[in-house]
């Protein structure tokens, strides 16, 4: 019979070491080997699962009513197969989110389309006042300046209306899809 407690003299090595003396001695073959585990043994016996079976003293331990062990694996495998209460908080989250989402994305592409006019429009007045030079009254050097962004103007407005037959608004339709989704 094996005694948890120690001898005079003996330490946690010693005491290990007669244990393993005395099972391979007195026991089945099925016990033999078993010191291979010795190093997993030297970790977990010092972690909060089993430190209340390993404390010194054949008497039963008192253990604090409030302590409660670690979940165990077995524990946790089943508990992650039940669908839970918090499964479903998750998804009411997930979909509230995405709704969060939505609406976000909704915003952005207005404010994308009012800060896209309001860029037209001052690009459109930049453009007047360049278009509105009176050639007549100008130097030469300013007359080859403007004449070069006249053009420059008339060109960009071709590619535009080129676009725009392309891709006729490509933001309001977007907008259109996202709140229909939501």
């Amino acid at each position: 019979m094996i005694i948890r407690q120690k001898r005079s003299g003996e330490n946690d090595e010693d005491q290990f070491k007669r244990t393993v003396n005395h099972y391979e001695e007195n026991s089945a073959s099925h016990y033999k080997g078993f010191l291979k585990f010795k190093e997993c043994f030297d970790l977990l016996k010092e972690e909060e699962k089993w430190r209340v079976c390993t404390k010194s003293g054949d008497e039963p331990q008192e253990v604090d009513p409030n302590y409660k062990r670690p979940m165990g694996q077995q524990q946790a495998k089943v508990l992650k197969k039940k669908p839970s209460a918090d499964n479903n908080d998750d998804a009411e989250m997930k979909k509230e989110q995405l709704v969060l989402v939505r609406n976000n994305m909704i915003h952005n592409a207005k404010k994308i389309k009012y800060l896209k006019s309001i860029t037209e429009s001052a690009q459109t007045m930049a453009d007047h006042t360049i278009l509105g030079v009176d050639m007549t009254t100008i130097t030469p050097l300013q007359k080859a300046y403007y004449s070069r962004k006249q053009q420059l103007i008339f060109e960009r407005i071709e590619r535009e209306e080129e676009d725009d037959d392309d891709h006729s608004n490509e933001y309001d339709d977007e907008i259109v899809v996202l709140e229909e989704e939501a």
